[in-house]
C-alpha cells in the first residue's frame, strides 16, 4: 500500500534523467514518444554564461543520426562561417596539411536548448541541479538545489565526463579524463576564416582546435590534468606566433573534464536500474573527441530498450546488447588516436599528403 501511495505522489517518477545535453534531451524525447504512459523528469541547469568547452561542430555522423529521426536543423542554430576544410598543423615538427571535412558550425548552447524544446510537453523539465541522490529500496531519492525531493524508480545519467552519478554509485568505474580548456577572443580579421586541428607533443599528447564563430575566434584543447592551464597557455602562445593570430582580446575562458578513453572497460553502461548515456558512459571518440553522434545513438538504443521491454522487467540487458557494436567502434578509435597522436607516425601521414587538399593561391 505504501509503495502505491508513493507512485501516486506527484513527486514520484518512473524515470529521472540527470543532464540535458544531446544524450539526455534525445532520450527524453524518444522515450516520451514511444512510452507516453511513463512519468519522466529531466533535470539540468544549462546557463549561457557557463557553457561547456566544445567546438560546436556537428559531425557527419551526428547529422546522419538527426536525419534518421527526420529532424532538421533550424538556421538560427548555425554560426558563421561554415567550413569545408580543416587545416592540420604540428607546431613542433612544422607540418601543415589541409583536409576536406563536412562539419556544420553551430552555436552549441542554442543546439542543446533546441533539442530540449523538442521534448513532448508531458515530460517534466526542471532547470535545477540535484545536490544529493541515494538509493532507497529499489528506488532513488533525489534532493534538488531548491530543496525539493523527488523519487524515481530508474535513474539515467547523462551528466557528461565528470558524471556525479557514475562517481556516486560506481566509484570503481573510473575514466581517463583530461582537462578541456577553451578561450573566446574578439575576431578582428574577418577575411581569415580558418579551422585548425593543432598538434604539439611538447604540451599535450592530445590535440587542440581553433575556429571562427560569428564575431569570435576560439582556441581550445585537451590537456593532462596536472599543470593543464600552463600547458594550454604555452601551446596557445606558440600557435598564435606561428600562425600569426592576435589572441590578446580575451572575452571568456571555459573549462571542464573531457573523457579521453584508453581502455575498453572505460565504456560502462550502468547496472540494474542505473543507466549511463553519452560521455557519462565514456562514449566519445578518442581520436576526435566527437561525442554528439554517440550521445544521440546511445539515447536511441536506451529508449528502444524501455520501449521493447516491460517497464518492470530488466531493460539493461537489451541496452547492453544493443551497444556492443558502438563499443567496438570506439575501441577502434582508440587505436586511431594512438596513430594520429604519435609524432613519428603523424609525420609520415602528413608528409605523404594522402587525402590532403592542394590549396590554390
Amino acid at each position: 500500500m505504501e509503495k502505491n501511495n508513493q507512485k501516486n505522489n506527484q513527486n514520484y517518477y518512473d524515470i529521472a534523467i540527470v543532464g540535458a545535453g544531446p544524450a539526455g534531451a534525445t532520450f527524453a524525447k524518444l522515450l516520451a514518444e514511444q512510452k507516453p504512459d511513463l512519468k519522466i523528469v529531466l533535470l539540468h541547469d544549462h546557463q549561457p554564461e557557463r557553457q561547456k568547452p566544445c567546438g560546436g561542430l556537428l559531425s557527419p555522423d551526428a547529422q546522419k543520426k538527426l536525419a534518421e529521426h527526420q529532424i532538421t536543423l533550424p538556421k538560427e542554430i548555425l554560426a558563421d562561417p561554415q567550413i569545408f576544410a580543416v587545416r592540420t598543423v604540428d607546431l613542433k615538427q612544422n607540418l601543415d596539411c589541409t583536409y576536406q571535412r563536412h562539419y556544420l558550425n553551430m552555436d552549441r548552447y542554442a543546439f542543446d536548448e533546441w533539442l530540449i524544446s523538442l521534448i513532448p510537453n508531458k515530460t517534466t523539465i526542471m532547470r535545477q541541479r540535484y545536490i544529493k541522490v541515494i538509493r532507497e529500496d529499489n528506488d532513488f531519492i533525489l534532493t534538488l538545489s531548491s530543496g525539493q525531493v523527488l523519487r524515481s524508480h530508474y535513474l539515467v545519467a547523462a551528466d557528461g565526463a565528470g558524471s556525479s552519478i557514475r562517481r556516486t554509485f560506481f566509484p570503481e568505474k573510473k575514466t581517463n579524463n583530461y582537462t578541456a580548456i577553451q578561450q573566446w577572443f574578439k575576431r578582428k580579421d574577418f577575411d581569415r576564416a580558418e579551422f585548425y586541428c593543432v598538434f604539439d607533443p611538447e604540451t599535450s599528447d592530445s590535440y587542440s582546435w581553433f575556429f571562427n564563430k560569428n564575431e569570435y575566434i576560439v582556441y581550445g584543447g585537451a590537456f593532462p590534468k596536472q599543470n593543464s592551464r600552463e600547458l594550454f597557455e604555452a601551446q596557445k602562445s606558440k600557435f598564435a606566433k606561428q600562425m600569426n593570430y592576435d589572441l590578446s582580446d580575451l572575452v571568456r575562458t571555459e573549462a571542464c573534464q573531457v573523457v579521453f578513453p584508453r581502455k575498453f572497460n572505460e565504456f560502462f553502461l550502468g547496472k540494474e536500474n542505473i543507466f549511463l548515456l553519452g560521455e557519462a558512459a565514456g562514449l566519445i571518440s578518442a581520436s576526435s573527441f566527437e561525442g554528439i553522434s554517440y550521445a544521440i545513438d546511445s539515447a536511441e538504443k536506451l529508449a528502444n530498450a524501455f520501449a521493447k521491454v516491460p517497464i518492470h522487467s530488466k531493460p539493461m540487458k537489451y541496452y547492453q546488447n544493443a551497444m556492443r557494436k558502438m563499443k567496438i567502434k570506439l575501441w577502434l578509435k582508440m587505436h586511431k588516436r594512438n596513430i594520429l597522436c604519435q609524432p613519428f607516425l603523424r609525420r609520415l601521414i602528413m608528409k605523404s599528403k594522402i587525402t590532403a587538399i592542394n590549396l590554390k593561391e
